[in-house]
Formats: C-alpha cells, structure tokens, sequence
C-alpha cells in the first residue's frame, strides 16, 4: 500500500525518486518520534533509550543520502 500510495501521490514509478521521497518521510517522522518519545519519558528506561538510538540511526542512515529534506 506504501509503495502505491507514493507512486500515485508523487506521480512517478521511478525507484529512485520514490526512495528519495521514502527516505525524507522516515527522517521526518523518525524526528517527530524521537522528540515525543523523549518528551514522554525515554531516557528514563532502558528500553527507551534503546527506541531513540534505533531512531538516530534510521535518521543518520537517511541523511548520508540526503542533500535536503524538500519535496
């Protein structure tokens, strides 16, 4: 379903472009992640703290490929 969804919002079937798109959302919705999970206490766990540095490094990945995050 993701994967139509971005073809037909992006009007593209290019697999490098869509990616491109893909990789921005995740760095996008990973941030908001990572700003409410510490908001609500994830550094204070263990198994918090474990959730932010899974979210840093999908963030860190995406961003060595990324020269912006416009659409």
């Amino acid at each position: 379903i993701w994967n139509e969804i971005l073809k037909r919002y992006f009007e593209t079937d290019d697999p490098s472009v869509l990616k491109e798109k893909e990789d921005k959302a995740i760095v996008v919705g990973y941030t908001r992640l990572l700003r409410r999970s510490i908001r609500r206490g994830a550094l204070d766990s263990e198994e918090g703290k474990q959730q932010l540095a899974y979210y840093v490094k999908e963030i860190e990945e995406r961003l060595t490929r990324l020269d912006n995050l416009a659409y």
